[in-house]
This record gives structure tokens, C-alpha cells and sequence, in this order.
């Protein structure tokens, strides 16, 4: 930390820190109270790191984190001189404030000094930048430094909205335009049944190239999933921001083209048709979109603990699986992605609801002719071992001349069902509205079988 070697002792708080630490070790499932935003980023001491770190992978692993466990964990790890060995560990209970349920306080302070430090280091960088490099145009630099402060204050953002919240935003965006034991139903009855549903303790995976429409369909599954039950959907999109995503899924659910609401070109009918979905979603839909980028697997399991202390959880989403990050496994893209996928399956069962996360197939899935497969995800062999269901997208755009099949119908997609852990496997047929962003089962295409309420 270059300016907090200048003397600025004022960007952190040792004792805050120790407040924290003890807090956790203290009481029982207290980690479940940190902020959204709240990483081992935020402790400036490297033995607080450490223990932090030791805290959260005692957490993953569903075991208690108290002060002889936490030391224990250091110790396989090999880091027990670094992190101040068992007197420290000790110290820290003994000297920890009266105030110990003030974690909450503690935590927010901590990741407002967190995000001060980050950004005069990015302003530090610019200076050396332009006292180094006299050719770089000072824009270019400055500009860097800008979006690396503000970055660093957005990370700790909130990030979450609920659907009054956007649903506000929506309707002022719509007045004033501007160009610029079955399980849950899927809202596909096809592939509701040959699922049975989507089921507690499941994580399903949808797998596609870009252009495809995982999102429209991830949209589309939480929507039927959120009729259903009438429980909450927790959407973690790390690709699109919320406003994006709340245009979308108006668009899905109205029919009215999404070009239409973007730029504001409305007739009385679409209007009127978006006052009275939109009237329903307050009413009955209740949907959560975090879009804070990169996401860890223990960040998302806090922020739907919270969500699930407010009102049940019917499903989580998680668009997509490869922009996701796993603090121990930086180093090693397979195994971190193995890691995110083993995590991705445990939240799912400690958490008694569906995990439907989103995955990037490769180039090769892209090749004329070829069908996807599973192992044209990534780093695909943990994925496949964890998920009970995989579901892959494909779609040839045949134009429609001479040629074409006399069935196949603009937009046709196959929804493979590649792996179905407790049933059968099969392809389905839908149809893309690209104009609207949604899929519609084939049979009930252009007959009224839209995903209306």
C-alpha cells in the first residue's frame, strides 16, 4: 500500500478489525450478519486475512468457526506463525469490546477504509504513470485512474434491487423515453415434466454459446418458477446491469419488442398492455437482481441467507458460471472453476432450493453442423459430476426458401436435456423471440401460449 507508507494511519482500523474477528469466533452463524461487499480485502492486517480466510473456508465446509477451530484450520494450512499463532487467536477474544453484536458497524466501516485505500492507490499509480511515462497521452491516464477510484467504491455498492425498485425506474423510464412434490413449474410444461420440476437441492446448468439466449431463458424459467410458488428469485447477473435485465423481462412478458421500449416508441395499446403486466408484477412477482461483477460462491450464499431471513427463496440464478471468481483457486482457472462448481451444488442442498447457473460453451460448439456437448463447457468434468441437470442450446438459423423443411419455423431452438440426473433425457423444441426475449414451447407458438398472467 504505497500511500499508507506515506503515514496514513487514518485508512485503517486494527481495532475494528479485531472487533470483527472476535464478533465471528464469538457468535454463533454470525458471519451470516457481514454486509454485501465484505471480503478478507478489507483487512489491512495480513494476519486478519488470514484468519478471515480460515473463518470462511470453515464456513463452506458447514463447520463452526470458533476460535479452536479457526486455529486448527490455520495450522493444516500452514500459516500459523504468519496469522500470530494461538496467543493471538487468544488475545483477540480476550480484548475484543463489550459491544460485540456492533459487527454489523464494524464491518461497513471497514469496507469504507478498504475502498479509500484502493482508490488513492489507483491515483498513486496514475502519478508514477505520469511522472514515468511522458509519451502516454495524461488523458489516458487520468481516465485510468478515474474508473480504477470509482471502481473500487462500486465493488462495495449495493448492489441489489428489488422489483419495486426497478419496477420505478421501469415505469419512469416508460413516461419520459429516452432514445438513448413436482417440483417448481419452469414455465415450459415440456420440460417441467420431463423434469418433474426444478427440485430443492438441484443445480442445473444451461449451456450455450453467446447470441443464444441463455439469459432470455434463465429469465424465463425464474418468471415460471416465481408464478408458481409465489417465493422470491434471487438473479446474480455478472454480464448485464439490473435496468437491462428489467427491460428484458418486461419485453418477455408483454410481447412488446424490446426495441419499442428502449427507445421509447410506443403505441397506446403497448403502453397500456406494460401499466397492467407491471401492475401484476408488483402484486405477485418477487424478484431480487444483484449485478455486482465477479461474485464468489461464499458472497452469493451470504446475500440469499439474508434474502431467505425475509421471505423463502424459490430459486437462484447465476449468469454466467465463468465470470464467477473463487478466492482460494485464483491461480488455477480449472480448479477454480471445479471449486465454484462444487460450491455451486452445496449451496444449492444447504440452502434448500434450486441453483440454476448459466455456462459458456467454446468455439468448437459453434461449428456448422455440430451439436453441443457437455464437454464443450470449460473445464467441464467437475460441472458435469456436480449438476444434476444439463441443458444445452442450439439453434441453425435456416432462412426460410425452398430449401428449408417445411416444419422448421424462424427462431427454432433445441433445448437438450444432455444429463438429468434422475430421469430422462430428450431434446425439446422452442421458439426464440428474439424481438421480445423469450422462448415459447413450438406447439404453442402463434396459439396463444405465451407465458401470460
Amino acid at each position: 500500500m504505497g500511500n499508507l507508507a506515506l503515514g496514513l494511519e487514518s485508512l485503517y482500523k486494527i481495532s475494528f478489525e479485531q472487533a470483527v474477528l472476535a464478533a465471528l469466533m464469538t457468535i454463533n452463524g454470525s458471519i451470516e450478519s457481514l454486509p454485501a461487499g465484505f471480503d478478507g480485502h478489507v483487512f489491512f492486517a495480513e494476519r486478519h486475512q488470514l484468519i478471515y480466510a480460515a473463518i470462511c473456508a470453515l464456513d463452506r465446509k458447514n463447520q463452526p468457526y470458533d476460535a479452536t477451530m479457526v486455529f486448527e484450520e490455520i495450522k493444516d494450512n500452514g500459516t500459523l506463525e504468519l496469522a500470530g499463532g494461538e496467543p493471538y487467536l487468544l488475545k483477540l477474544l480476550a480484548e475484543s469490546p463489550s459491544s460485540l453484536y456492533n459487527i454489523g458497524a464494524y464491518a461497513d466501516k471497514l469496507i469504507d477504509l478498504a475502498a479509500r485505500r484502493q482508490a488513492l492507490n489507483a491515483l498513486d499509480t496514475a502519478r508514477s504513470h505520469l511522472l514515468s511515462n511522458p509519451d502516454t497521452p495524461a488523458q489516458e491516464v487520468i481516465a485510468g485512474a478515474v474508473a480504477g477510484a470509482l471502481e473500487s467504491c462500486a465493488d462495495n455498492a449495493d448492489s441489489e434491487a428489488d422489483v419495486k425498485e426497478l419496477m420505478r425506474g421501469f415505469i419512469h423510464n416508460i413516461e419520459n423515453p429516452n432514445p438513448l412434490k413436482r417440483g417448481y413449474h419452469t414455465g415450459f410444461e415440456k420440460l417441467t415434466n420431463t423434469l418433474n420440476g426444478l427440485r430443492a437441492g438441484q443445480l442445473i446448468v444451461v449451456g450455450a454459446r453467446p447470441g443464444l439466449g441463455k439469459t432470455t431463458l434463465a429469465m424465463n424459467i425464474a418468471d415460471g418458477v416465481m408464478a408458481d410458488t409465489g417465493k422470491q428469485v434471487l438473479f446474480f447477473s455478472m454480464e448485464m446491469e439490473k435496468p437491462e435485465l428489467m427491460e428484458r423481462y418486461m419485453s418477455s412478458v408483454t410481447g412488446v419488442p424490446l426495441h419499442n421500449i428502449r427507445s421509447g416508441q410506443l403505441s397506446d395499446e403497448q403502453r397500456s398492455e406494460i401499466f397492467r403486466k407491471s401492475a401484476v408484477i408488483l402484486q405477485e412477482r418477487k424478484l431480487t437482481i444483484d449485478d455486482q461483477s465477479k461474485r464468489a460462491p461464499h458472497q452469493i450464499m451470504l446475500t440469499a441467507r439474508r434474502a431467505m431471513r425475509k421471505a423463502p427463496v424459490g430459486l437462484i440464478v447465476v449468469d454466467y458460471l465463468q465470470l464467477m471468481t473463487h478466492p482460494e483457486y485464483r491461480e488455477n482457472r480449472f480448479q477454480e472453476i471445479s471449486a465454484i462448481s462444487r460450491d455451486l451444488k452445496a449451496m444449492a442442498k444447504d440452502l434448500g432450493c434450486p441453483v440454476l447457473a448459466l455456462a459458456q460453451l467454446n468455439r468448437e460448439a459453434a461449428k456448422p453442423g455440430v451439436k453441443p456437448r457437455i464437454d464443450h463447457m470449460g473445464e467441464s468434468g467437475q460441472i458435469e459430476r456436480d449438476a444434476d441437470v444439463i441443458l444445452l442450446l442450439h439453434r441453425d438459423e435456416i432462412e426460410k426458401n425452398d430449401d428449408a423443411p417445411p416444419e422448421h419455423l424462424p427462431g427454432e431452438t433445441e433445448l437438450i436435456i444432455a444429463k438429468h440426473r434422475n430421469g430422462p433425457k430428450g431434446t425439446i423444441k422452442l421458439i426464440f423471440e428474439a424481438s421480445c426475449s423469450r422462448y415459447v414451447e413450438k406447439e404453442a407458438y402463434g396459439a396463444g401460449g405465451h407465458n401470460d398472467f
